[in-house]
């Protein structure tokens, strides 16, 4: 089914998640929802998903694998409400499948998205992490975000928020 991260080049292509795809492709995004709850998140519903926040159907996206159109990692973001002057984006949720991990998928996305935060005006973007995911903090800290604060959820699991002046 997926590839090792070890594998060969996979045929992928990236594309901007508008609202109409996520309504026809929605089962495709709720099929890696294991991979947020195993770090221990709480899952997203078709609710999340389809939730309209300011920008969030231009800051999306998701890298699909060609050969049978699965999607293989997503990143939902938007503009974080009440931050008209200083423009704040906030990453929502980022997953990559975790057979694909290390093949550039993830930092591709965040590209993705740093590019469109540019054409959009905003000046900062913002994230969360659970502490305990070494993985994603490194991956964060490679992206030149830095940690701003540690928040307790609703969930009471603690995470970084991270911030990045954008450029």
């Amino acid at each position: 089914m997926s590839p090792s991260n070890e594998s060969v080049e996979i045929d992928k292509s990236y594309e901007l998640i508008t609202r109409n795809c996520m309504l026809k492709t929605l089962d495709l995004f709720l099929a890696l929802e294991s991979i947020w709850t195993d770090l221990g998140e709480k899952e997203w519903t078709e609710d999340n998903f389809l939730l309209d926040l300011p920008l969030k159907w231009n800051l999306s996206f998701m890298c699909k694998n060609r050969s049978d159109e699965s999607i293989i990692g997503y990143i939902i973001a938007s503009q974080k409400p009440g931050t008209q002057n200083g423009a704040i984006s906030n990453v929502n949720k980022i997953i990559v499948d975790n057979a694909y991990r290390g093949n550039g998928v993830g930092k591709h996305l965040m590209e993705l998205y740093t590019q469109a935060c540019l054409e959009q005006g905003l000046k900062k973007s913002q994230l969360k992490a659970l502490v305990d995911n070494k993985d994603a903090n490194t991956f964060y800290k490679k992206l030149g975000y830095n940690i701003i604060d540690t928040v307790k959820g609703t969930d009471d699991l603690t995470r970084y928020l991270y911030e990045k002046r954008l450029r």
